[in-house]
């Protein structure tokens, strides 16, 4: 696993206080003193990309070490059944380490993109559950992809290390994926969720709504949350009973071209493509495969100007490299 680390040195410096003259009113001074930055500050990042899909198995993510007085154990994320043949997704717990659930009762919070972690986060739980099938999907990580779960770490009674880990979960319940995390070096030191480096600015993926009105509006190239190639093509609709087409969504093969409307409230639509096919091996043998998906999209404005298409899709394909996708996915315009 590679981990990136990147420090900033921060250094305190004294402050001229001009004096004060026998007409200035007498006021009261705050005497407070503000605890200078750390001397040593950075966000330790760790790339993990496993995806659990096997019942009932664990995964133990191991952290990296942030503190060396400290003995951290692992996050270990299961998958499988439980009491009453219940599929969910739980996490056990470190003694060190407790969760964010600002739910209060047991399912742990789905952070998003630039949302913050740190010592005004309430609700921090020893261990809890991503998804659980008894309350028919409950949770807010059920259907979600690259969302945030935010953790932290006890230096000591008072004191806290923050940390994210990226999770996507299906909402069939055959797949985890632990993507990436971070930790951030300075005790009780906000994070935002996604940060990689101290000081970079954290550009959330969504912007301000905006109306589709026509295919020029949208019509383009775009790339994805993860990857930086601009492969997902947006275009007018070669067949008159559609207003727009759409291909190579990265979560969908083969690359279908799905066709779509645009609606009265100015939102994309995928009508429901059901597809089947077969892909046989090189000896000959047949692997069928067969599948569906829709969705929605909403387009957004970002500060910088750059335009974010967030869909909602529901997709499945089962037989010969079987596929499913639930849940948003944004996409950024390249041009």
């Amino acid at each position: 696993m590679l981990i990136l680390l990147s420090s900033l040195i921060y250094f305190s410096c004294s402050k001229e206080v001009s004096p004060v003259t026998p007409e200035d009113p007498i006021v009261e001074n705050d005497t407070t003193e503000t605890p200078p930055p750390p001397l040593f500050d950075s966000i330790i990042y760790q790339e993990v990309n496993v995806v659990l899909q096997t019942d009932n198995t664990e995964f133990a993510l191991e952290l990296p070490t942030v503190d060396s007085t400290l003995t951290i154990g692992p996050i270990i994320f299961r998958k499988g059944l439980l009491g009453g043949g219940n599929w969910q997704f739980l996490i056990k717990n470190s003694p060190k380490i407790t969760f964010l659930d600002l739910s209060t009762f047991g399912y742990l919070t789905a952070l998003r993109k630039c949302d913050e972690v740190n010592t005004s986060s309430l609700y921090w739980k020893t261990s809890g559950q991503l998804i659980n099938t008894v309350n028919s999907g409950g949770g807010d990580f059920f259907g979600q992809v690259n969302r945030y779960l935010a953790f932290r770490i006890a230096k000591n009674t008072e004191q806290y290390y923050y940390g994210w880990v990226r999770l996507s979960c299906s909402t069939d319940f055959t797949q985890l994926t632990i993507s990436d995390l971070a930790i951030r070096m300075a005790p009780d030191s906000t994070l935002h969720a996604g940060q990689k480096v101290i000081g970079a600015p954290c550009n959330p993926p969504l912007g301000i709504q905006i109306p589709i009105e026509q295919i020029s509006d949208i019509a383009g190239y775009y790339h994805d949350e993860i990857d930086s190639i601009c492969s997902i093509s947006i275009g007018k609709s070669t067949n008159t009973a559609y207003d727009f087409s759409a291909q190579y969504f990265p979560f969908l093969w083969p690359y279908y071209k799905l066709y779509g409307h645009i609606t009265a409230d100015g939102k994309l639509q995928l009508p429901e493509f059901t597809f089947s096919g077969n892909i046989p091996s090189p000896g000959g043998t047949p692997r069928p495969f067969s599948g569906y998906i829709s969705g929605t999209a909403t387009l957004y404005l970002r500060e910088n100007g750059k335009k974010v298409l967030l869909w909602n899709i529901s997709m499945k394909k089962t037989g010969f490299m079987p596929q499913s996708y639930f849940g948003d996915f944004w996409s950024e315009k390249c041009d």
